[in-house]
Parts: structure tokens; sequence; C-alpha cells
């Protein structure tokens, strides 16, 4: 083992000590098959942290919900790559479909981070095959809900 591993090792001991063992696998929460209303928290861009892609990421909550009470509240991340022209082709067709400006350059990416922030749409959520994935996320044309921006949705009929 060289220093910067050893030093790693000694770091995450004292901060950890020997309750590593118990922290549980990570695990997305698998919401069901739904019709649903987003608010938009927080836009921002990163790298996803198993494979390191470049990516765009909301982190939203559901307001409205198709598939219960029980699920407004709960806390949604979907995620826009944005390593291939593929890539770049769905998010455009989503940015369309949220009435925004779809990104013309690299740079426009920051900028679009900003105005997703506190957006409500509305969405179809579908259990994705592998269940260390959070569920599938479809945005149609027409799936902003203007109304609902500045606040949240909660108490509202749950009709979309």
């Amino acid at each position: 083992m060289n220093n910067e591993e050893q030093n790693i090792v000694s770091e995450l001991e004292e901060q950890f000590g020997g309750a590593i063992a118990d922290i549980p696998e990570r695990v997305a929460e698998q919401l069901p098959k739904m019709k649903c209303v987003l608010l938009i928290k927080n836009a921002f861009l990163n790298r996803s942290q198993a494979s390191g892609r470049k990516q765009l990421t909301i982190q939203t909550e559901v307001v409205e919900s198709d598939a219960g009470e029980e699920f407004v509240g709960k806390d949604y991340k979907k995620n826009w790559g944005l390593e291939t022209e593929e890539n770049f082709s769905w998010l455009k067709k989503d940015m369309v479909a949220l009435e925004l400006e779809p990104p013309q350059s690299a740079k426009d990416l920051v900028p679009l981070c900003a105005q997703l922030e506190g957006l409500c749409f509305e969405a179809q959520l579908a259990p994705n095959v592998d269940e260390n994935f959070p569920p599938n996320c479809y945005i149609n044309k027409g799936a902003r809900r203007h109304e609902l921006e500045g606040g949240t949705a909660k108490g509202k009929s749950t009709e979309l």
C-alpha cells in the first residue's frame, strides 16, 4: 500500500471506525407506474457516480400522483446523459416539452439549469427493469404546469 492509499484508509478508519460494515447498500426507491406532477427543486451538471459520464440532473418532488397520496412528497431524480448526440436529442425534446429553449451550445447548459429550478411538469414514471436505478421518467409535449409554479400542489386533485 502506498502512502496516499494508507492516508485514505487511515482517514476512513478515523471517520467511520468499524461502522462501514453496517452501512447498507444504496438502493433506488422504486415508485410505481404513475402519472404525476413533479416540482424541480434543484438542477445541476455533474458526473455519474457509476461511470463518470457527464449529465444534467434534476432533483424533484412528487406534488400530485394518480397512484395515491402516499407518493406525494416523495423525491425523484432524473438524469439526462450528455455524452452523445442521441443524449442531446432526448434533452432537447424534453426541454421543448417544458417550454424551454433547448441548448444550442455547451455554455447554454448552466443557464438552463437555473431555468429548470422551480418548474412543475406532468410526467409518467415507470419502474426501471434494474432495481438499482430509479424509475424511468417520460415527459410529453405540453407537460409544463405554470399554474403550480411558485408553490406546491399538495392537497390538490390527483387527476391528470
